[in-house]
């Protein structure tokens, strides 16, 4: 039975693809995945694992990491990461578990947790030690902002956001932040390298829909201590030197300044109509079209339906050109 269910999953997932324009669309995540863990990779000398990804129904996107045991007790040898049949055109989640395959390579988890807890312990060694047990999740989210910049900030905001108590839920052992330090976690790193914008009214939205009287007394105390600590949380993440990426920082290995919404804009200009039509701009720019689709949706709504066709388009064409290469 073991074993049925480790073929199972992975024939599930390969069968995914024998309709062309969805088994396009993931050769298009294959892509755009290896080149977003490579693109981290290459400078710390490590190889691009295999990757494999497959889509599937629900909120959240999940990896299953390479070296992971399996069903039958053997070990994963290619990272499967599963994206969301809601989110498939807003694939910057991929880029999230894309982090999650990243750190488990260059061991950034358990360094990052030990650099939380040591810096974060003259505010509060409670609070420092809490930190560092969701360092996987921050981390993962770090790299996927500087990946995608403000699509990432709001993609993530789109698929936690619900109740209060969706807001202020806080579980003991849960490797997630609670999901309004989340999203303003998010919003300060937009701020830190990109000054005033869109992320503001995000950050407002969600203050005046989630007030902070509708925590309970000891989610709210937390929520109070670590509000003021998330820019010093931002420069520990992508600006702080870490041997594990050879004496470098997050933000030397991936630019979040590539995904500025400035940049993204002048990408834009310099690519014209062709942006999304040129295979040269979708197989070399792959990565910086998905950050400014994402930046599109959430700046102008009114478009919303066009940038998710033109997304599904150009993807459809990147898995084409990757299954002609790989030919």
């Amino acid at each position: 039975m073991k074993t049925e269910l480790l073929v199972d999953f992975f024939v599930d997932a390969v069968r995914s693809r024998t309709n062309p324009e969805v088994g396009a669309q993931l050769r298009a995540c294959d892509v755009m995945a290896a080149r977003a863990i490579g693109t981290a990779l290459d400078p710390v000398g490590c190889k691009v694992p295999p990757i494999i990804t497959y889509f599937k129904p629900g909120l959240g996107a999940a990896i299953l990491r390479i070296g992971t045991p399996l069903w039958d007790g053997s070990l994963s040898q290619v990272a499967a990461i599963k994206v969301t049949d809601h989110n498939r055109l807003r694939t910057t989640a991929l880029f999230h578990e894309c982090g999650h395959q990243f750190a488990a390579v260059t061991g950034w988890n358990d360094a990052f947790a030990r650099l939380l807890r040591r810096d974060l312990a003259a505010a509060s060694p409670e609070m420092a030690e809490q930190v560092a047990s969701w360092a996987g999740e921050i981390g993962a989210d770090a790299f996927a902002f500087a990946h995608a910049g403000f699509a990432a900030v709001v993609a993530v905001s789109d698929v936690i956001s619900g109740t209060d108590a969706d807001a202020f839920r806080f579980v003991p052992g849960d490797p997630h932040p609670i999901a309004y330090l989340r999203v303003m976690l998010g919003v300060e790193m937009c701020r830190r390298f990109y000054g005033m914008g869109p992320w503001d009214e995000l950050a407002e939205s969600w203050s005046a829909l989630h007030r902070l009287a509708a925590a309970d007394d000891f989610t709210a105390a937390m929520i109070d201590v670590l509000l003021p600590l998330l820019p010093r949380i931002v420069g520990l993440s992508l600006l702080t030197d870490m041997p594990c990426f050879r004496g470098q920082r997050l933000a030397d290995l991936v630019d979040p300044q590539r995904v500025a919404p400035a940049a993204l804009r002048q990408l834009q200009r310099d690519a014209g109509a062709a942006a999304f039509t040129s295979t040269h701009w979708i197989w070399t720019e792959c990565l910086r079209l998905t950050a400014l689709s994402g930046l599109r949706f959430a700046t102008e709504p009114e478009q919303g339906r066009e940038i998710l066709k033109q997304q599904e388009d150009w993807m459809i064409k990147l898995g084409q050109l990757a299954a002609d290469t790989t030919v």
